[in-house]
């Protein structure tokens, strides 16, 4: 875990200030208490339903492959649950998840699958709002090089402070 905190840290080196206010103390503030892990996994980095083709129930493909990576199981598990709560994310199409299992319901799920507890899961929820950031902040400063810069890219902007902020909020 602590290449992946590097990883995106190095990515918020190549942003503007403005996207990246308190990002080294949100990096130094995860690097105090990496959670042992878990044996690595073959980590999509972008887990989310947006990124599963299905027929039916049935998930019939995964795509979007680019951020992959080998890495503890909790950082998709994180991202995933991000990614299904309408409340504070960036990419929600919906004000409510309609017939999306809450954020209980899908731990629950994924322990009896996995056969044991989630354990250090708001570490991992921490992390996952630092490489959000990140990720949104490469977004609107590719998007600001762009000859007619994309509005909603831009309104990303708004959204790295917020999520840095957040970073150091579920550690302390």
């Amino acid at each position: 875990m602590a290449d992946e905190i590097e990883r995106w840290e190095r990515t918020l080196d190549t942003v503007p200030d403005e996207l990246r206010p308190q990002y080294r103390e949100a990096a130094d503030a995860l690097r105090v208490d990496i959670p042992s892990p878990m044996p690595s996994v073959v980590s999509h980095g972008d887990w989310r339903l947006g990124n599963m083709l299905s027929q039916g129930e049935r998930i019939m493909a995964v795509i979007d492959w680019e951020i992959w990576s080998r890495a503890d199981p909790r950082v998709d598990l994180a991202w995933f649950l991000a990614a299904n709560r309408a409340e504070g994310n960036p990419s929600a199409i919906r004000e409510e998840s309609v017939g999306v299992p809450s954020t209980t319901e899908l731990v629950s799920i994924y322990e009896a699958s996995a056969g044991q507890p989630v354990r250090d899961l708001a570490w991992f929820e921490a992390f996952n709002d630092f490489k959000q950031a990140a990720i949104l902040a490469l977004i609107v400063k590719h998007n600001r090089r762009q000859p007619i810069p994309d509005a909603a890219a831009e309104a990303h902007a708004a959204r790295t402070p917020v999520l840095l902020a957040q970073t150091l909020r579920r550690l302390n």
